[in-house]
C-alpha cells in the first residue's frame, strides 16, 4: 500500500478500506516492518519508509521473540519451498498461534499453508 508504483497498490488500498469498513484490524509483526521498511526505502527513499514506520504505529506489532524465530526457522528448513521467506515462515506461526485465517497479502504461499487472503 505504502509504495504507489507496486502492481498491487491500487487493489491493497481498496481491500483495505474494506477491512476499516467492516472494523477489521491488521496485524504486522516486527520481521513485516523490518523488510518492509527496507523495500520502501531501496525502492523509494529513506522518507517513504519513515513514514510507513510512522504508519504502523496505528497497526497491532507482534515482535518476534526468541520462541517464535525458533519455530519460524524450523518451518523454513522443513518447508523447502521456493520462495517462501523467513518473514512467511513468522507470519505463519503468529496467525496459527492466535487463531487468524486471513492474511492481508497477495502471496499464495499463505494459501498453500491454509490461509486465506483478504480479497480473494
Amino acid at each position: 500500500m505504502a509504495d504507489k508504483s507496486d502492481v498491487h497498490h491500487a487493489k491493497a488500498v481498496s481491500i483495505s478500506r474494506k477491512i476499516e469498513h467492516e472494523g477489521g484490524e491488521f496485524l504486522l509483526t516486527s520481521y513485516i516492518i523490518s523488510e518492509a521498511a527496507a523495500l520502501l526505502q531501496k525502492r523509494g527513499s529513506r522518507t517513504v519508509a519513515e513514514h510507513f514506520l510512522a504508519d504502523t504505529e496505528s497497526f497491532d506489532i507482534e515482535w518476534i521473540d526468541e520462541d517464535i524465530h525458533r519455530d519460524a526457522v524450523s518451518l523454513f528448513t522443513g518447508l523447502e519451498v521456493e520462495g517462501v521467506s523467513l518473514v512467511d515462515c513468522a507470519s505463519f506461526v503468529v496467525m496459527k498461534r492466535r487463531g487468524i485465517k486471513t492474511a492481508f497479502s497477495f502471496d499464495r504461499h499463505f494459501v498453500r499453508q491454509g490461509f486465506s487472503l483478504a480479497g480473494d
